[in-house]
């Protein structure tokens, strides 16, 4: 049968619509194939790929399995390609957001601790856990209870820090006794002194001050200040020898108008300490304060105190001291007060 020529022939279109499709396939598929699996497998390659403490995989290879992908070269060549670029523009890969990327905690750079605050003065860490000073801590207590009641008790506190520039040494005192229930003795001592070091210099300046109460005293509270150059005459790790000269002031509070005023002193003292071993060190101080206004009023302070090591492990010693304070002019007092003592001392 014939067919009539206006009516297009539809038996010849399927074909020619086959044959586009599969021209169309050939040419522009492998592109869609290569485009898809850079679009899919380079997150795999940021989450899966090798970290930095593991080795690269062998071209080809993905995951460690062993079957090459679909176009291994083309998308070997692509991520390559990628990579330079991004070396190019500074190094700086950013992953896809999502994924994971392993980083050797090992190779990052840690940033070196910041270094301790210089002294100023005293020193902005002065007031820095205890760990930086040196010190002991002192008690002894003794007593009686029957016909007699006695009770007598001692602490002390002493502190060092020292620097290359610095020193600064308190020492804290409190001595009560009671007989029968009525205080014989209530007397608390401070003493402290800050000292500037001049590095190879034997030379030295200082400050000094004490604060004394004594409730059997005609005063309730005497208060000094000195300052002046030292000079370490020796200064070993087994002994130091210091000798100090100075002036300052002096002031008893309590007594009558008339006698409480600020008294110009001159100040000359000597200071000792020696450690003879390991268990045994002994420590001697004497101090010379005449008025300036008159050489003839003068005061004396000589303390002296011997160490022994009784427990290396717990830092603990035995402590023996004595303590003379001499006062020419006494406002009504005796001129000589003497302390001597036997206590535990616990260093840290």
């Amino acid at each position: 049968m014939r067919t009539p020529p206006n009516t297009p022939i539809l038996t010849e279109s399927p074909c020619r619509l086959a044959l586009a499709v599969a021209c169309f396939c050939v040419l522009f598929a492998p592109r869609a194939g290569l485009a898809q699996d850079r679009v899919v497998r380079l997150p795999e390659l940021w989450q899966s790929g090798p970290t930095l403490d593991q080795p690269p995989a062998p071209p080809g290879m993905i995951d460690g399995a062993g079957a090459p992908p679909e176009n291994a070269e083309a998308e070997s060549a692509a991520v390559s390609a990628d990579a330079a670029k991004s070396d190019g523009q500074g190094g700086d890969a950013t992953p896809p957001a999502g994924d994971e990327v392993l980083i050797d905690e090992k190779l990052i750079e840690q940033e070196p601790p910041p270094e301790p605050p210089s002294w100023w003065l005293l020193g902005p860490t002065w007031y820095e856990p205890v760990s930086l000073w040196e010190g002991s801590l002192e008690f002894g207590l003794d007593g009686t209870e029957g016909n007699s009641q006695t009770l007598n008790y001692r602490v002390g506190l002493d502190l060092t820090r020292e620097s290359e520039s610095w020193e600064i040494d308190l020492d804290l005192d409190y001595n009560r006794k009671t007989n029968q229930s009525e205080t014989t003795t209530n007397r608390a001592f401070l003493d402290w002194r800050l000292e500037r070091l001049f590095h190879e210099s034997p030379w030295t300046w200082f400050v000094h001050g004490t604060v004394e109460h004594d409730e059997f005293d005609p005063y309730d509270l005497r208060v000094t200040t000195d300052t002046g150059l030292g000079y370490k005459l020796i200064r070993t790790e087994a002994t130091k020898l210091t000798g100090r000269v100075g002036g300052g002031f002096a002031r008893e509070f309590g007594l009558p108008d008339e006698e409480e005023y600020w008294v110009p002193e001159a100040t000359f003292g000597m200071q000792f300490q020696h450690q003879f071993s390991k268990r045994h060190k002994v420590k001697l101080q004497v101090e010379y304060m005449p008025d300036v206004t008159a050489f003839s009023e003068y005061r004396i302070n000589t303390e002296g105190s011997w160490e022994a090591l009784i427990d290396e492990e717990m830092n603990l010693s035995l402590k023996l001291a004595i303590l003379d304070r001499y006062d020419s002019t006494p406002s009504g007092g005796k001129r000589n007060d003497l302390d001597y003592s036997a206590t535990l001392l616990w260093q840290f």
